[in-house]
């Protein structure tokens, strides 16, 4: 019986793990060696927004280069109730998490990962 209820725990979060990755990320990386993993997704607490769902998607930002990057997430023109990250400075081997906060418009949110050389 706990076998059952644990294996019907776990399908059950597949919908959640899914989620994590309905991101179309276009990225601008100005000859930079980055590497980017969605590393999350946390729903508001009021719930989805009408129309499309509110929380926070987390991107993890690697920066695989030998220069310090500046990198920011932008919101697609059409997430309006969506705001960005501001631009965070990543040493050369080290890694960042970038959000994009607020309602997005549908169950895939679009964004723009841009990053550039600080040093």
């Amino acid at each position: 019986m706990n076998k059952t209820l644990l294996a019907c725990g776990f399908i059950a979060c597949f919908p959640l793990i899914a989620a994590a990755d309905n991101v179309e990320l276009d990225k601008e990386l100005n000859g930079l060696d980055i590497e980017t993993e969605v590393v999350g997704d946390t729903t508001t607490e009021a719930g989805p927004a009408p129309g499309g769902a509110g929380g926070i998607q987390a991107l993890k930002v690697t920066n695989n280069g030998d220069v310090r990057a500046s990198c920011r997430l932008e919101p697609h023109p059409s997430e309006t109730a969506m705001t960005g990250s501001p631009a965070t400075a990543i040493e050369a081997g080290e890694s960042a998490t970038l959000r994009l906060e607020g309602s997005y418009s549908s169950a895939t949110i679009r964004a723009k990962l841009i990053c550039e050389d600080d040093s």
